[in-house]
């Protein structure tokens, strides 16, 4: 089942001489199941890509599909509510609470969303999996670039979201932590039937990925 379809979707920034046009006519198709990649440069529109594929931008023109509902047509308070059920956003700031320690970092998506998500014992071996299970009670600013990302990863996995786009979520990881957060995205979406989006440059991310993008120039054309 498709999960997310953008149909001739553009977007430009500015006007006159400062015009840019950061995505030129973007077909695309996530399907449950399928881990996607799309693969470009810093400036290629991989995160202006994913901004829209998730509903946090609308497109100049063209239309952006969740579950076969158009997002244009919803009010911003029923895309908040389809983002919190439906999304789960692994971006490279990371966005952790600065002073909420990693085990509380949990606890706050249990009062935003109070229903649905991993129980506790899910929660633990995700951690398991991701090696940072002996840093629950750590703040942010105790933990490396690396473990920031991984703690991000769970988080973003813990309301157990159907479709789950991620921006560079392998950036600042070495070639181990690579291969986990590949094989995780990986049984996610074909154990899971979770469809998967990864916007990177990350060429060691190819190996685990059921379909792959280019994107160059707000141009994106099918690899694999």
């Amino acid at each position: 089942m498709t999960a997310l379809t953008l149909n001739h979707v553009n977007k430009t920034f500015g006007k006159g001489i400062a015009k840019v046009e950061a995505l030129k006519d973007v077909n695309f198709n996530a399907e449950q199941g399928e881990m996607t990649l799309i693969l470009g440069p810093s400036g290629s529109g991989k995160s202006t890509f994913l901004t829209i594929a998730g509903s946090l931008q609308t497109p100049t023109n063209g239309e952006v599909l969740i579950n076969n509902e158009n997002i244009r047509h919803l009010s911003a308070k029923k895309r908040e509510q389809l983002r919190l059920n439906h999304l789960g956003f692994v971006l490279q700031s990371y966005n952790l609470v600065p002073y909420l320690t990693v085990k509380e970092q949990f606890k706050l998506v249990d009062k935003v969303k109070k229903n649905g998500n991993l129980s506790a014992s899910q929660l633990d071996d995700l951690l398991k999996l991701l090696g940072i299970n002996q840093l629950i009670n750590k703040y942010p600013d105790q933990l490396s670039g690396g473990q920031n990302q991984r703690v991000a990863i769970a988080r973003a996995l813990y309301p157990d979201p159907e479709i789950i786009l991620a921006d560079e979520p392998t950036a600042a990881l070495d070639s181990a932590h690579v291969e986990e957060v590949g094989k995780l995205f990986a049984q996610l979406a074909h154990a899971q039937n979770k469809a998967v989006v990864v916007v990177t440059h990350d060429l060691r991310l190819k190996a685990y990925a059921d379909k792959i993008f280019n994107i160059t120039d707000g141009v994106i054309s099918r690899e694999k």
